[in-house]
């Protein structure tokens, strides 16, 4: 037994010190020495799974399951390694499964709830988050799965009283709550900090800062990591400045885990940069074994706490500048960022208390790309579902951004202009949720048929709706990102009323980059008041000055931004040289 324990231990701790083929070593010896050493099973498919062997893990996942039949955290951990294979249908039936057999776990109804929650079976989705909750009222992962779908479905009452219990969650610091869904919740800069942290601190520690490479040419390697190399908005915002970069005095990396789509945009960053890393499939110990190799000196999250986010390849610090930008609008909440890069607008003076991070201020914080496609050819209201005549006021932003309180304030708006009509974007069908929208306008004094949703559409056909629209509305504490970007670039106004955190002030920078300091509104009075103002003629002129200024200004010059960012990572190198003279 004393052996045994040893040699379970020497197993653990060269697992924790990232000696994975050691690792597997001792836990086969372990199990070929004692079959029933379940731990060591266990532990295989996390050192498979730390190899990006998926396969590899799920089989010792199974073996697992088939040893311990009645070891509940055996089948959540095998729907794990399912959803990380995107085989949803096939982990909520392994969870489904266990449960019918008697196998009771809060895991297990998680583990059921993500199958189906991502298969699209959103209705029983949310009975199986209720179930873990049940079972374990401080379940975070489960809190926040809840919560996010409640939102995603308009649910307010849901989301309302599962968004008190998940604040009142953070204050007791319960584990597993998820950074990105709070961002939603009308939470302080200092909270959204608090969790972020709390999120790092679950993922691991902080790997030692390696020095700063130096190279013979003068060019700093400047690498960007993300899964949106594709078709996706960060890709759409960012091709333009990739492509602008200065080859002669940077070199740039792009590292991507990702799918490959095959599109156009994905194309163009291949070409926009040294070396495009395909990195699918890789662990991350890989993707900082690959960073550390380039020699990088400076890389940069496009993802932070947002889904498919590789936390823990920035915590093994593969570069001694790594720096927050775009990907997540807030602090990441560890010290493994150096640096965030915002503007004086969504990180004003004084942001710093609720930042781990230093705070850069550029320009304008959000990229644009002149080159993405611009249509020029109105579709006809009537095929849209639009009166010819009406004040069309739009929001295109996901379901999840909406709340009670901003679609009381639409509702207001439309009561005050009984000539216009609300344009939101289809939420997905077979939920109820725009049946939800319309009784709440009813109930409201609106008609429901005043609230128009239009369909998912390709990017062209997306953007073309922006020109028959005459006023984007934003939505609160979230607001429009790319979505504003989109509408300004179409000539469509967008109308904010900017708050105290990140995620709500991006609409605000891109309007004040613009000059249109009339359409930032100073709170929800304002803003309702602003928009009830504004009539079509209004709205023209809005759109000829968003036309004039399109080509001169700073929100749509891919070249100006790729200097600011450019003067940024000279600045943080310079200063990480300092310090090491120092």
């Amino acid at each position: 037994m004393t052996d045994l324990k040893a040699g379970f231990a020497a197993a653990l701790a060269a697992q924790r010190a990232g000696r994975l083929a050691d690792a597997e070593r001792l836990y086969l010896e372990l199990l070929a020495a004692e079959p029933s050493a379940l731990s060591a099973l266990a532990n295989l498919a996390g050192v498979r799974l730390a190899h990006g062997d998926l396969a590899g893990a799920e089989r010792y996942a199974r073996q697992l399951v088939l040893a311990a039949p009645t070891l509940a955290q055996a089948h959540a951990n095998l729907a794990a390694i399912l959803h990380a294979q995107e085989r949803f249908a096939d982990a909520a039936e392994v969870a489904r499964a266990a449960l019918a057999r008697g196998v009771t776990s809060p895991d297990l109804n998680y583990a059921l709830g993500v199958g189906l929650d991502r298969g699209g079976r959103w209705a029983d989705a949310r009975a199986a988050y209720r179930a873990a909750l049940e079972a374990a009222p401080e379940h975070g992962p489960a809190l926040s799965e809840a919560l996010y779908l409640a939102k995603q479905c308009c649910d307010w009452d849901e989301a309302e009283s599962l968004g008190a219990r998940f604040r009142s969650a953070l204050a007791r610091e319960v584990q597993g709550l998820t950074p990105f869904v709070f961002l939603a919740e009308p939470g302080t800069p200092a909270e959204q900090r608090r969790i972020a942290a709390a999120w790092c601190e679950g993922s691991g520690r902080v790997a030692a800062c390696p020095p700063l490479p130096q190279r013979d040419d003068g060019r700093i390697v400047v690498g960007y990591a993300s899964a949106d190399f594709h078709d996706h908005p960060t890709a759409h915002l960012i091709a333009g400045v990739l492509e602008a970069h200065d080859r002669s005095r940077f070199e740039v990396h792009l590292y991507s885990w990702g799918p490959d789509d095959g599109s156009a945009v994905r194309a163009r960053l291949r070409g926009a940069c040294a070396v495009f890393h395909d990195l699918r499939g890789e662990p991350s110990i890989r993707i900082a074994e690959r960073v550390r190799a380039d020699r990088v000196q400076v890389l940069v999250d496009l993802k932070g706490h947002t889904a498919d986010a590789r936390t823990d390849l920035f915590l093994m610090r593969p570069a001694p500048i790594q720096v927050n930008w775009l990907g997540y609008p807030g602090t990441l909440g560890a010290s493994a960022w150096d640096w965030l890069l915002g503007d004086a607008v969504v990180t004003p003076i004084g942001a710093e208390a609720d930042c781990a991070e230093r705070v850069w201020r550029l320009p304008c914080y959000q990229p644009n790309d002149p080159a993405r496609p611009r249509p020029r050819a109105a579709p006809d209201r009537a095929a849209l579902g639009l009166p010819g005549d009406a004040m069309v006021y739009c929001c295109f932003n996901n379901s999840w951004k909406l709340t009670r309180e901003r679609f009381a304030d639409w509702l207001a708006i439309l009561r005050a202009r009984p000539d216009a009509v609300l344009w939101l974007l289809e939420p997905k069908p077979g939920h109820g949720i725009a049946e939800r929208l319309q009784r709440a306008a009813a109930d409201q004094g609106v008609a429901p048929e005043r609230i128009v949703f239009a369909p998912q559409a390709p990017q062209r056909e997306y953007l073309a709706r922006y020109l028959v629209a005459d006023l984007f509305l934003d939505t609160a504490p979230y607001g429009a990102h790319t979505t504003a970007s989109d509408a300004l670039w179409m000539g469509c106004p967008v109308l904010t009323a900017p708050g105290a955190t990140f995620a709500s002030r991006v609409a605000a920078s891109l309007l004040e980059t613009l000059e249109l300091h009339a359409l930032v509104a100073g709170d929800r009075a304002a803003y309702v008041a602003r928009a009830s103002a504004i009539t079509r003629a209004d709205a023209a002129a809005l759109r000829a000055t968003l036309d004039a200024r399109r080509a001169s200004t700073l929100l749509f010059d891919a070249r100006a931004m790729a200097q600011a960012l450019e003067a940024a990572y000279a600045a943080f190198v310079a200063d990480a040289r300092g310090r090491v003279r120092t």
